[in-house]
């Protein structure tokens, strides 16, 4: 590092001058970046970084700079730590960094890391680093901080047994309520700070209530009360909305901009001004349907499963869906449709499909039509191993373990448990639009449970959903036999 690298702070020899700025840091955490790290703070993130409370949730834009601030806040708290954190009499605080992957709980991780080794004073504090911990002298020398990354998973089992003093929840829209339900009780005794980061997903879940729930908003650095959230105790959360925009450098790229907002104003509307979408509840955000178009080469795959979705009248249609299976990633690789309901040539079709793909199991929605469909297939290939499911009564449990497809990363950690790539344009674009209308009623009461709504058609959606069956996670599934030993086998019986 060249001397006209070194931050400020390095310069200073008199030990007055060094008391202030080390007074002054403390104060103010942009001021502290400025002077130990050699940052120059965008003015829409000052009043962030400056922002104390316990209770912050930062909703934005995508390319705002989310990841780096939230590493800078974490850094002042852990180098303070005995001025900010409760309960630290061994000496020892820790600062949690959760995200759903491994990989996203890293990446800030290795931010804090790499803007530590920027300063010589702060590097030199550093008393232990392996991949995922850090270890941070205070600034007094009194004690140390750790910096712990833990990817949350669908339980939050990995966070439980820390005593957390600032915890950094990242993409918490997409964290299960389930989480935040074993995670929240356990930090009583800390009283910890907790950051909240995300684009929004939808009107559901512990990051929509929190900017709910929010006393104050910032929004372009500007603070605003929110009328009738002055109670505190009632409405904890103090919020900042960023948008794409109030970065200059993301602002002034238009090609960026293009790339964030897609085709779709919606996309748009959560993508760059971070908003949640009015109607909202989406079934599958825009960015996740955008990741599962990442093309992949065609792959040797473990299995196939196939879904059927039969026609009722009108305009619907009847589709048959094929998926690969690797490595427990789904791969959609042919889509069949037709509008005619003759039951007997769409059993000899399925049977043709099961010929050329050597099919595992083929679920059928035998509600309706579905159960002449389920007998006229035995007919025609007694080996075909069939399973009728009651998509009726099982449709809201169906989209759930589909959505968790699209949210959970596989892994290897490149890319989610589905991808959509390896299917015709024509049949990509039918599925991605058909699943971009989907979202979740929640209902008028606390306890009801929700279902899965769409305004436009949903063949190609519920047949996705169908063959995914078999890709649910083992808790949530009764095995289903892989032949017709009795009357009932290969028949589900529900959740």
């Amino acid at each position: 590092m060249s001397l006209r690298q070194l931050p400020p702070v390095e310069y200073v020899k008199d030990p007055v001058e060094y008391a202030k700025i080390l007074v002054e840091s403390f104060k103010k955490c942009s001021f502290f970046v400025d002077k130990y790290l050699g940052f120059d703070v965008f003015p829409y993130n000052q009043k962030f970084l400056d922002c104390y409370d316990r209770f912050i949730v930062y909703r934005t834009g995508r390319q705002v700079g989310k990841s780096t601030n939230a590493a800078l806040k974490a850094i002042h708290f852990a180098y303070f730590a005995p001025l900010f954190a409760s309960n630290i009499d061994t000496g020892v605080a820790n600062v949690v960094i959760a995200s759903l992957s491994k990989d996203q709980a890293h990446l800030i991780l290795s931010k804090i890391s790499e803007f530590i080794h920027m300063s010589p004073t702060l590097s030199k504090k550093v008393t232990r680093e392996i991949k995922t911990e850090i270890t941070l002298e205070w600034y007094d020398g009194t004690g140390r901080t750790n910096f712990i990354v833990r990817p949350i998973g669908d339980t939050g089992d990995s966070l439980r047994g820390f005593t957390v003093h600032y915890a950094i929840l990242d993409e918490a829209a997409y964290i299960p309520q389930v989480v935040f339900d074993a995670f929240l009780p356990s930090t009583v005794t800390t009283k910890p700070h907790i950051l909240l980061t995300s684009t929004p997903k939808g009107k559901s879940g512990q990051f929509f209530r929190s900017c709910m729930e929010s006393h104050i908003i910032y929004e372009h650095g500007q603070p605003k009360e929110i009328e009738g959230h002055s109670d505190k105790q009632k409405f904890p959360w103090t919020q900042f909305h960023v948008t794409t925009f109030d970065n200059p450098l993301a602002a002034s790229d238009p090609q960026v901009l293009k790339l964030i907002r897609g085709t779709t104003k919606a996309a748009e509307r959560q993508e760059i001004y971070g908003e949640f979408l009015d109607g909202g509840n989406s079934l599958i955000p825009y960015n996740l349907l955008q990741e599962a178009l990442t093309p992949v080469d065609r792959k040797s795959f473990e299995y196939y499963d196939a879904g059927v979705d039969t026609s009722g009248k009108g305009a619907d249609e009847t589709v048959i869906t094929i998926v690969g299976v690797r490595d427990n990633v789904v791969y959609p690789v042919e889509i069949y449709t037709e509008l005619t309901t003759e039951q007997p040539k769409l059993a000899k079709k399925i049977s043709e499909l099961n010929r050329i793909y050597g099919l595992r199991r083929i679920y059928i929605d035998e509600t309706g039509m579905g159960d002449t469909l389920v007998d006229l297939c035995k007919e025609v290939d007694p080996n075909m191993s069939i399973y009728g499911v009651n998509f009726k009564s099982d449709k809201t449990n169906l989209y759930i373990n589909l959505e968790r497809l699209f949210e959970e990363l596989n892994e290897k950690g490149a890319g989610r448990l589905i991808n959509l790539s390896l299917l015709d344009d024509y049949s990509k674009d039918k599925l991605v639009e058909q699943l971009s209308y989907m979202y979740w009623d929640h209902g008028k009461f606390k306890d009801q449970q929700p279902k899965v709504r769409s305004e436009h058609a949903d063949d190609y959606s519920d047949s996705i959903a169908l063959a995914c069956f078999g890709q649910q996670k083992v808790e949530f599934m009764r095995e289903v036999p892989d032949l017709w030993g009795s009357e009932s086998a290969g028949h589900y019986e529900g959740w």
